[in-house]
């Protein structure tokens, strides 16, 4: 069982969009065979928002689509507390436009994207992304929104 806040002050997520973010954090949850309760934050940010975090946290000066806080990472115990994603939604729209896709897709893939690395997941490493990336296709293939063939076009 996972709960989910989600912080969007400015009513840009649809009920539509929240339903998905919640089906896609129980696939992987379940996928994940998490058991318990599990608490996790989702902010919903802009452009601006974005690139402030980035330099704050990364010492990187530009705007991001997604940025995570596990609080399970380095960390010997794991709490309920997992942690806190900050979601650019004008990535997910510039994305999913780049990418010729739908922002469903987009969204999907970034929602997945920063639950994974809320469960320490990474793709610095070549074999560590195919893991982590395969994982988040499999999810999408789930929702109706992609397939492993997708791989190789992101």
């Amino acid at each position: 069982m996972f709960q989910l806040k989600i912080n969007d002050s400015k009513k840009i997520l649809s009920t539509k969009e929240i339903k998905l973010i919640k089906k896609i954090a129980n696939l992987i949850f379940k996928a994940e065979k998490l058991e318990g309760k599990i608490i996790f934050e989702l902010h919903i940010i802009n452009n601006y928002k974005s690139k402030k975090i980035n330099a704050k946290f990364r010492n990187k000066d530009y705007a991001t689509d997604v940025i995570s806080f596990s609080l399970w990472e380095n960390s010997e115990i794991r709490s309920s507390l997992l942690g806190e994603i900050f979601l650019n939604y004008d990535k997910v729209l510039s994305q999913a436009k780049k990418h010729k896709h739908s922002i469903l897709r987009e969204l999907a893939f970034l929602v997945s994207h920063g639950i994974y690395h809320l469960l320490c997941y990474d793709h610095i490493a070549p074999d560590d992304a195919k893991i982590m990336f395969a994982k988040q296709y499999q999810i999408l293939k789930l929702v109706g929104l992609g397939s492993i063939n997708d791989i190789v076009n992101d």
